[in-house]
């Protein structure tokens, strides 16, 4: 049964609870092992990796406090009237799953918290196209934050919490938008003839990461909160994308293909001193840098 049913409310067990050390810190990611998609947690210097659920995961993002991550999953098979997509959350220790969302079309993905732990945001197909929306961290009080005819995505909520960050397909390419929490005030950030996708906000709200399509691959880049001052953090020939600022805004992590596989990499805010997190013959993908508790 979905939260938004009836389940239990931890709400307010969500915000953030005092700031913890940088030692606690964890990257969580998606790892592809045949035809299984597993969320795992590892350090960022590549120690002490661990398996978070034993079920399809997609997408996952640190609670504001480190205690639990919401996740998208497939519910079902895909074939079923109720099969499709949903929000999930579960505790870090990879105990407590709860379901977050119904929806009438089974298909939402991408959460992202508030910086207070009380709201999620996410997309989801609305039957026409896909829109942002966002919930109480319960899974109750769904509300609708664009409506338009096209599809917006991947949405990431500012470290003030005033701001969500997102981009939508616009004129044959995608571009990076923001709007207000409220889901007004709506401001394009990007204008070129690229795909801008998967933008991530630093710690102190100033900077957007993002990745761009500027050929055949794709790269890393980041710009003021206000889409001025565009500079290119990755150059190479592999696809560099979904980066995720660390809590502290010291460093970047990001999904980079190694011409075998895709792996979590970190960096410097300015693109130097890049370094490999995992290592191995699976993808591991879609990196979110948390504050941790110590689960």
């Amino acid at each position: 049964m979905s939260a938004a049913a009836g389940g239990t409310s931890w709400a307010s067990s969500e915000a953030t609870q005092g700031a913890f050390s940088g030692r606690n810190a964890r990257i969580a990611f998606v790892r592809h092992v045949g035809r299984d998609y597993r969320i795992y947690k590892i350090s960022a210097n590549g120690t002490g990796e661990r398996r978070v659920t034993d079920h399809d995961g997609h997408e996952p993002a640190w609670s504001p406090n480190g205690k639990r991550l919401a996740y998208s999953h497939l519910h079902g098979n895909g074939s079923g009237p109720d099969d499709g997509f949903e929000i999930y959350k579960i505790r870090a220790s990879g105990r407590g799953r709860v379901r977050l969302t119904d929806g009438a079309y089974h298909d939402s993905f991408d959460p992202t918290w508030a910086p207070n732990g009380k709201k999620i945001a996410f997309y989801g197909y609305d039957g026409a196209d896909y829109e942002l929306y966002k919930i109480n961290a319960d899974g109750t009080g769904r509300v609708r934050l664009t409506d338009n005819t096209t599809n917006d995505y991947g949405p990431a909520w500012s470290p003030n919490g005033e701001k969500i960050a997102y981009f939508r397909y616009v004129s044959g390419d995608f571009e990076i938008y923001k709007i207000n929490a409220d889901g007004t005030g709506r401001v394009r950030l990007t204008h070129n003839s690229e795909n801008d996708r998967n933008p991530t906000w630093s710690a102190d709200g100033q900077k957007i990461a993002f990745d761009i399509s500027p050929g055949t691959d794709r790269e890393i880049y980041k710009m003021n909160a206000n889409g001025s001052a565009r500079v290119r953090l990755t150059d190479n020939s592999e696809n560099d994308s979904n980066a995720t600022w660390s809590p502290n805004g010291k460093k970047i992590a990001f999904q980079a293909y190694d011409g075998g596989d895709y792996e979590i990499y970190k960096m410097n805010p300015n693109g130097t001193n890049r370094v490999r997190i995992t290592d191995n013959t699976w993808d591991d993908t879609f990196p979110d840098w948390g504050a941790t508790s110590r689960q």
